[in-house]
């Protein structure tokens, strides 16, 4: 009877521990899976990133190096989404006191660590400022109070910015295209959220712990390449004709002696279209349709290849080995960001100007930091000068390293190739 006893209660501690176990591995299983789904970066741990990846690059690339050893990497403004929540944190670099670059890092550890980073002029500081003085001008005529102004990260090389009016005549939300400076006080734009897209970071918690760790010493393996001599055009019209007619120049369809500005608006002519019935959407952009025809007018064999890179199945799919494989093979891509939401669902939406924009990415780099686009957003060009060619990495405007996994409402590939 007693050895009954004995063996009952021995059941029953082995039970109790057992159940304690489970407990305990059930709520270290939620501690280790809350930690998975959503991290936010501090402020102080986004600049250790900063410095860290000025560090990694300066170490992987010769040419980033003459810029950014021993630099300064300085904190920059906010860029959030429409809740509020820091999307991204952005950072300039300087050496002896003059400008050397940017970068943006993530504002979560869901999404990669670095969204995109350059050598050349950063827009998230010289735009803001023109956006203020356009608000400073319409508070005068509206008779607007005080104001609050936030910069949305909705997409690579398209930011939006809301300015809250409080008191005066007017009391509504102001959002601004900082690109194109311009203003409306009508409903705010549904933008896409970034950081929701993003449910785990498996993906990317290497790059974090690499970039997040001390020490000056990196051992990363890298692989890069552009294709050279590839037409750069540093004047703006709009971001989808530029990026098109970079790569249709490289393709020969840009006569002879013939006026730049005077290319460009000719393309432009068949790339734009007036939707003058949907007062939403007066101006669209259609690629594919308007290069097609513009090339058969001036008896060029050129056909295009389009693909999605995320969020649609009803195409063909680009991914990052693919898109290098393009790149190999001396193919430049037109990279079309969408910032709206409609777009992860509605391929034809993804076509349209509104709330997108282009670049031609023309090389690639991949390392232990993330997989990047090196592309040229027309986007941020300010200036006129003489054509160039686009040069691998350099401190010229609209030269942007950009996250092949940078967050996105919809991407679309376009590659123009040679026919017979």
């Amino acid at each position: 009877m007693l050895r009954h006893i004995t063996a009952r209660r021995r059941v029953m501690e082995i039970s109790r521990i057992s159940y304690l176990a489970f407990i305990f591995a059930g709520l270290l299983f939620a501690l280790m899976n809350t930690d998975a789904s959503a991290s936010a970066i501090s402020a102080e741990r986004a600049g250790t990133v900063a410095r860290k990846f000025v560090v990694v690059e300066s170490q992987t690339n010769s040419t980033v190096s003459r810029y950014w050893k021993s630099a300064t990497v300085t904190a920059g403004p906010r860029l959030l989404n429409q809740t509020g929540m820091t999307v991204a944190y952005c950072f300039t670099i300087s050496n002896n006191g003059r400008y050397n670059g940017y970068l943006l890092v993530s504002g979560d550890t869901n999404m990669p660590p670095v969204l995109e980073w350059s050598l050349g002029p950063c827009p998230y500081l010289r735009y803001p400022e023109q956006c203020i003085r356009a608000l400073d001008e319409y508070k005068s005529k509206s008779g607007a109070g005080r104001c609050n102004l936030n910069l949305l990260y909705a997409t690579p090389g398209r930011t939006l910015s809301k300015a809250n009016m409080q008191g005066g005549k007017a009391k509504s939300d102001v959002w601004m295209d900082l690109q194109a400076v311009t203003f409306q006080t009508s409903k705010f734009p549904a933008l896409f959220d970034p950081i929701s897209v993003y449910k785990t970071n498996s993906t990317y918690s290497s790059a974090w712990s690499l970039l997040s760790s001390a020490g000056n010493k990196t051992n990363t393996k890298v692989k890069e390449r552009d294709i050279d001599g590839i037409p750069y055009f540093p004047f703006f019209r709009s971001s989808h004709v530029l990026a098109a007619g970079c790569a249709l120049a490289n393709l020969g369809a840009m006569n002879r002696n013939e006026i730049t500005k005077a290319y460009f608006a000719r393309l432009g002519n068949f790339i734009e279209h007036c939707l003058c019935d949907r007062p939403d959407k007066p101006v669209s952009s259609i690629l594919s349709a308007g290069v097609s025809n513009f090339c058969r007018m001036r008896g060029l064999p050129i056909n295009s290849r389009e693909f999605v890179i995320r969020n649609s199945s009803k195409h063909a799919h680009l991914d990052f080995d693919g898109f290098k494989e393009l790149v190999d093979s001396r193919k430049p891509v037109v990279l079309t960001y969408s910032a709206d939401p409609s777009d992860a669902k509605d391929y034809e939406h993804l076509r349209l100007r509104l709330y997108t924009t282009s670049a031609l990415a023309y090389g690639y780099r991949e390392d232990s930091t993330g997989k990047y686009a090196l592309a040229y957003f027309p986007s941020v060009i300010s200036s006129d000068t003489d054509t160039k060619t686009l040069p691998s990495v350099c401190n010229k405007p609209g030269i942007i390293y950009v996250n092949w996994d940078a967050p996105t409402a919809g991407s679309l590939a376009i590659v123009f190739e040679r026919g017979r």
